[in-house]
């Protein structure tokens, strides 16, 4: 196959070898920056914009954990408060004592928990001590909960957790009342909308991306997204993405495809982790135009380099096209190019130098064609003559 090259490139013409030879020096080189300095620019872009999903997510989960403390903030001040549990274990002898220990107990704390919080939708207390009747949405029995989703995993903590509702509309914060003896079960729990706690979450960045927050074994709890074909913001319970969505899996288990740019954040105040990505391809479209200018200077310059290389080539091609067809009038015996004087070629370079060398050349062979071809008129006439001067006497 190179052989072939080889063989054709020798076979073309002068000028079409300098055209050849021009185009690829001024191309190549091109080609190569512009090449290099894509790849150059879209992995900073794209550095850029994994520094700024960062910062971003890092500041919207600053946000979220902010919420989420005072959230925890809000429970301490239910399970610590000794009045409260004071009066979940007495003993009230009519509902007017209960009465009072709700107005003046547990209204103003709960009132003040809500005003403090406007995040916070209910504050609820479910308790199994014998002979409280239930008060509004504060004060329930544990017969109440035994639906709730945190029900099972409440008997058994001794700590405060979250815990997002089945439809992933509500998060709950649950946790026993702390008592230093056996007493009967009371636990506290706050609800709060998801749309609330994630409002931070809502127009990140321009363009399509997505907003997902996973608990502690990868499963979504919560997102927002702004890819073209989701209607809005979906709270989640533990469902596939669409299409264009990355799932949670993977996600959390690094195998992110090349043509999106993800970071996460692991919260304070929960195990849970957030994630915000989108795609690459996303970013490009902001410097569409600086692409759009770049493409049309690349065109301009292969534009001139082609002009120029013609240039080029006939400005070097052309004397030796003279050349090559000088001779090929002396080969076929046509000596008129001798009229032309070697000081009639204006040219100082080599090939200046070499049609003056050849047209002397021709000058000195028509020089010496002509006295060799007059000698020759010259000797037949004398021959001529002698033949006449011999045959003359004989008549």
């Amino acid at each position: 196959m190179s052989g072939r090259l080889i063989t054709f490139f020798n076979n073309l013409t002068f000028r079409r070898k300098i055209l050849s030879i021009c185009i690829l020096i001024s191309l190549i080189p091109m080609l190569l920056f512009g090449i290099v300095s894509y790849i150059q620019i879209s992995g900073q872009m794209i550095h850029r914009e994994e520094n700024n999903l960062n910062e971003t997510l890092r500041q919207t989960a600053d946000s979220i954990d902010y919420k989420l403390n005072s959230y925890m903030d809000a429970l301490s001040m239910v399970l610590w408060h000794d009045p409260l549990k004071t009066g979940l274990l007495k003993d009230y002898a009519t509902n007017y004592d209960q009465y009072i220990f709700y107005k003046e107990e547990v209204d103003p704390l709960f009132l003040t928990i809500r005003s403090l919080n406007t995040d916070i939708s209910t504050v609820s207390l479910y308790t199994s001590a014998p002979g409280l009747h239930p008060h509004g949405d504060y004060v329930l029995r544990m017969e109440a909960a035994r639906d709730m989703p945190w029900y099972e995993q409440a008997q058994r903590a001794t700590r405060p957790f979250f815990q997002v509702s089945q439809d992933g509309s509500r998060l709950f914060l649950v946790c026993r009342m702390y008592y230093s003896y056996a007493a009967p079960t009371s636990i506290a729990c706050i609800t709060v909308n998801m749309s609330d706690l994630f409002g931070s979450a809502q127009n990140l960045v321009e363009g399509s991306y997505c907003f997902l927050l996973t608990d502690a074994e990868g499963n979504p709890i919560y997102r927002t997204s702004s890819f073209p074909e989701d209607a809005g913001n979906i709270p989640l319970s533990y469902q596939e993405f669409s299409s264009k969505e990355l799932s949670s899996q993977e996600l959390t288990s690094g195998d992110i495809p090349s043509d999106y740019v993800a970071t996460c954040y692991r919260l304070n105040n929960a195990s849970w982790t957030a994630w915000l990505y989108r795609p690459s391809g996303e970013l490009l479209t902001a410097y569409r135009h600086f692409q759009l200018t770049a493409v049309l200077l690349a065109l301009l310059c292969i534009a001139v380099s082609f002009l120029t290389a013609a240039c080029l080539s006939r400005v070097m091609s052309r004397p030796l096209e003279a050349l090559s067809e000088d001779i090929l009038q002396v080969e076929q015996g046509n000596y008129e190019i001798a009229a032309k004087r070697p000081e009639h070629c204006p040219r100082r370079d080599e090939v200046g130098k070499l049609q003056r060398a050849f047209r002397a050349m021709v000058v000195q062979l028509n020089h010496l064609i002509n006295e060799v071809l007059i000698a020759q008129i010259e000797q037949q006439k004398y021959e001529l003559r002698i033949l006449q001067s011999q045959i003359n006497p004989h008549f």
